[in-house]
């Protein structure tokens, strides 16, 4: 769980997850705090994909792309490859809930960026730009 992040955050991340997982017959069980991901869908018992969950107040239509941390989305995929697991994205945008597998080490354009509403003018980071076309409805 980030510094930022709500008990409120965490439910509806959990409502995500459940709705992911009903709908691919997954088990989602929640990561444990400081945890880089946020949960791990189970198939059978057995450990299937590593999420990352990300709620954005804007709809997905109305992007080339959509930015996400870049050592937060390395590290969560060596974390996947390493357990010989999947890795999905997944985000409830304005216009939707919507996923992408990443099903490699991620080679989308990078930059440097962040939130521009919260936080600080210092709080800037590499990000990666997921194109739109990379997303599918949930």
């Amino acid at each position: 769980m980030s510094y930022y992040e709500t008990s409120q955050n965490r439910s509806h991340e959990s409502e995500i997850a459940t709705a992911a997982g009903l709908r691919w017959s997954l088990e989602p069980i929640e990561a444990p705090v400081f945890c880089v991901v946020d949960g791990l869908f189970l198939k059978n018992g057995k450990p299937y994909a590593f999420f990352e969950i990300k709620k954005r107040s804007y709809a997905l239509s109305q992007l080339s792309s959509v930015f996400i941390d870049k050592a937060k989305l390395d590290k969560a995929y060596r974390g996947a490859e390493r357990m010989g697991c999947n890795l999905i994205l997944l985000f409830e945008f304005e216009d939707g809930r919507f996923f992408c597998p990443i099903t490699s080490m991620p080679d989308f354009e990078v930059t440097i960026g962040g939130p521009q509403t919260k936080r600080d003018d210092y709080d800037r980071d590499e990000i990666y730009l997921v194109p739109q076309s990379s997303w599918q409805s949930l």
